[in-house]
């Protein structure tokens, strides 16, 4: 009866011992999937292009939802001061069928957060646009929305 239990013992162990591995495996290709874009939502960069005297940096930092909000982070860097606003929104540079949104200011990160709604049924050729609003002038560059 005794080898029996060690038996047991042992394949219990042996068990176990796969379990954790498994978890390890499994929390180790959830590390190796940040930064990318999709089913993890981690964060990717669009881009850095100049508007007017703004140095602006674009990153996506959650999935591109069609009728829903995807979050973007607009850094703008030089120029003077702060910009009065950072809008955003995807679709055409009119804007027109698309919900601009006014972005925030996150001190934390020193970067304007964005909670862009996508078009239900966005056009393929849609782009996110960002405008910087300073010194009562209008500056606005595309980005490709990644899908």
């Amino acid at each position: 009866m005794t080898n029996q239990k060690e038996n047991n013992m042992k394949k219990i162990m042996t068990l176990c011992i796969a379990l954790l591995f498994c978890a390890a495996i499994a929390g180790c290709n959830k590390e190796d999937k940040k930064g990318e874009a999709g089913e993890s939502g981690g964060s990717r960069l669009l881009g850095t292009t100049q508007m007017g005297s703004y140095s602006v940096k674009v990153t996506q930092d959650s999935d591109y939802k069609p009728g829903g909000k995807t979050k973007y982070m607009i850094k703008p860097s030089g120029g003077q001061g702060e910009p009065t606003a950072v809008r955003a929104w995807v679709g055409n540079e009119s804007g027109e069928g698309s919900l601009k949104a006014k972005a925030g200011y996150d001190a934390a990160d020193g970067d304007y957060d964005a909670f862009v709604e996508v078009p239900a049924n966005p056009s393929p050729d849609a782009k996110l646009w960002v405008e910087i609003e300073a010194g009562g002038k209008k500056e606005k560059a595309s980005f490709p929305a990644h899908k």
